[in-house]
């Protein structure tokens, strides 16, 4: 029995043994894959930030036209052996963390630090910083890896330099056309550099070849191509001048022939499906409706430069901003007095217009309005308290339209109560003209989606308008209420159709198609065969922050009320010169349905 049990204790010490040793290798297992585990989620964690850093830098890139840093870092010699001596030339700035909304990184907790002690950014090395011609990203700090008994550092998603060929898409913040590279400088009499681009990239600068071309900067704006451009059968005039005014400038080779950023202006957003908030580029905020698209052109979604958007019905609208700072003495959206009181005095110098009739103009009810008093005051204050608390108002970039009509409304308007028609803020459209006020609003009060009240302007918006082009353009008061000859369709302009039709007023038939010069000047005399009428848009000399023939064309009925109860109408018309009617002009008539009188409407 003894050696029976001495036998089978044997044999479980033998068996202890070797559990130990295989729990031993096992654990050993368990511990290599653990840190292997460790490893494989820091390298994880880099690969992560950098792709989402890489995304939002050349969003951020692509729509300002630079990176999102500014201080720079010159503490690199660690990273010495990723760097391309090709591409990651010029210098490094630390990420600015904070003009890309809504990431999360796993490093980079040193950009706090840097931001508050930027002149030591060099002594901080849990950053990310880019270098600003390849715009390859790099942590700092480096990731430590053990790979087979070898400690390896990454401090991007690529151990060896990255010489893929760069193209660059901006040079001095001026956007490089698709299909062409940036080659060099070259200088001109005064030693003034401009940069060179063209479509094959291995070349060098070279301004007597054709397809070389260099920058030309067009500071003011312009109207119409400039005489020493020519171009070619597929570019568009109003492109052209589209493009010149938004990016200040454009690309012209020794003949003349030029390459420009094609702006494309009908891209728009989904529809939002509640009254949301939208930050636009430069930080600035505005609610957008309900059922209301953004345009995605950058010449048309900043708020400064005309925030435009389109409605279920694709009516085009733009923001008329009214700057906080204007309620000094209002203190609440009921305040109406004090609201409407801060208005006036923002918009002092517009309030006594430019009319010959000396009327006491003001925004009380009248007959004829098409509301009765208590209608006419609930309207007033309902945009008085839209203003105070959103910061201003829409405004229809166009005169409005009639889209069911396509030709002269006399025959059908004139003689039908003005009844007929539909309404559309959209360009080349026939002007709903020959209409009385109650008329107009009637039709102006059904523009608005459910959550939204719309009416023909009243006088203080018109002001508002007024205020907000001289502020936000270089502009001035004289240009706006004194001669607005260079800003509309007048007696005394020289303008080029890009779009649309013109009527004689001689001839009350029917619109004729012309997209070529008509050109009336001062010397001539005012006669019928210089009054032209023309569809909405038709001109891009009379679009200003993205409203077109706010000045001139057509008279704009308002809710604005004269000594004698008078129908009120501002921005002049095509039968008068500029210095006569100018934008911010006030007259009256006793008698509406004329052809020289139609509507804008507002949205609030």
């Amino acid at each position: 029995m003894k050696n029976k049990l001495k036998q089978e204790k044997g044999v479980t010490m033998v068996a202890l043994v070797v559990t130990i040793i295989i729990l031993i290798i096992l654990t050993s297992v368990l511990v290599f894959n653990t840190q292997d585990s460790v490893y494989i989620k820091k390298i994880n964690n880099l690969y992560s930030d950098i792709e989402v850093l890489r995304i939002k830098t050349d969003e951020y890139y692509n729509e300002y036209g630079k990176i999102p840093a500014n201080i720079k870092y010159t503490n690199i010699s660690s990273l010495a052996s990723v760097l391309s001596t090709k591409n990651d030339i010029g210098d490094f700035y630390v990420i600015d963390l904070e003009a890309m909304k809504g990431i999360t990184l796993n490093y980079g907790k040193d950009y706090e630090n840097v931001k508050i002690n930027p002149l030591n950014a060099d002594s901080y090395k849990d950053l990310y910083i880019i270098n600003e011609n390849s715009h390859n990203i790099f942590y700092v700090k480096g990731i430590d890896i053990k790979e087979k008994d070898a400690v390896k550092t990454y401090y991007t998603d690529y151990r060896f330099p990255d010489d893929t060929t760069v193209d660059i898409k901006y040079i001095n913040g001026i956007l490089i056309p698709d299909n062409y590279y940036y080659i060099g400088n070259t200088k001109d009499g005064s030693g003034n550099e401009s940069i060179v681009i063209s479509n094959n990239k291995e070349e060098s600068v070279d301004l007597t070849k054709s397809n070389q071309y260099i920058w030309t900067k067009q500071i003011s704006e312009i109207t119409e191509v400039p005489s020493s451009v020519t171009l070619e059968n597929n570019q568009e005039s109003y492109q052209f001048i589209i493009s010149v005014n938004n990016y200040k400038g454009y690309f012209k080779n020794k003949d003349g022939k030029v390459v420009y950023i094609v702006v494309d202006e009908e891209k728009w957003s989904e529809a939002y499906t509640k009254d949301t908030e939208y930050e636009d580029k430069n930080g600035d905020t505005i609610i957008i409706p309900a059922g209301f698209k953004v345009s995605m052109a950058d010449t048309m979604n900043t708020i400064k430069k005309g925030f435009v958007v389109k409605d279920e019905n694709d009516n085009e609208w733009v923001w008329i901003e009214v700057p906080s700072n204007v309620f000094i003495t209002s203190n609440n959206d009921t305040d109406y007095e004090n609201i409407e009181a801060d208005l006036i005095r923002y918009a002092k110098d517009y309030r006594k217009g430019a009319s010959s009739q000396n009327c006491d103009w003001k925004d009380t009810w009248h007959n004829g309005c098409g509301l009765n008093e208590e209608e006419y005051t609930k309207t007033y204050h309902t945009m008085l308290s839209s203003v105070y608390n959103n910061n201003g108002f829409w405004i229809s970039r166009y005169n409005i339209g009639d889209s069911s009509a396509t030709e002269n409304n006399y025959e059908v308007r004139s003689k039908n109560s003005g009844t007929l028609g539909k309404t559309a803020s959209k360009k080349s459209q026939v002007p709903y003209n020959f209409v009385t006020t109650a008329e107009a609003q009637k039709l102006a009060s059904k523009m608005s989606n459910q959550n939204k009240t719309s009416s023909l302007l009243f006088g203080i918006q018109w002001d508002l308008v007024c205020k907000f082009l001289e502020e936000n353009l270089e502009l001035t008061y004289e240009d706006i209420a004194v001669d607005s000859s260079q800003l509309g369709n007048y007696s005394n302009s020289s303008l080029k159709l890009v779009r649309g039709k013109y009527l004689i007023t001689s001839n009350w038939i029917d619109f004729k198609e012309n997209t070529q010069n008509y050109v009336t000047n001062s010397q001539t005399s005012i006669n019928e065969s210089y009054n032209m009428l023309l569809t909405t848009g038709s001109s891009e000399k009379t679009r200003k922050l993205n409203i077109y023939d706010l000045a001139g064309n057509i008279y704009k009925l308002t809710l604005e009320n004269t000594y004698s109860g008078k129908y009120s109408m501002r921005g002049g018309r095509y039968g008068v010169k500029g210095n006569v009617a100018p934008m911010a002009y006030r007259t009256y008539t006793s008698e509406e349905r004329q052809a020289e009188i139609g509507f804008r409407v507002s949205i609030y």
